[in-house]
C-alpha cells in the first residue's frame, strides 16, 4: 500500500475516534446536566 494511502487511513481513523468521543462526552454532560 501506498504511504499516502495508509496517512489517508489514520486520518479518517482518528476523525471517527474523535467523533465517537465528542459524540458521547456530549450525551453524558447532557445527562449530567439535566
Amino acid at each position: 500500500m501506498p504511504r499516502r494511502t495508509v496517512m489517508l487511513g489514520k486520518m479518517l481513523v482518528h476523525a471517527l475516534l474523535a467523533t465517537v468521543l465528542i459524540g458521547s462526552g456530549a450525551v453524558l454532560f447532557q445527562g449530567l446536566v439535566s
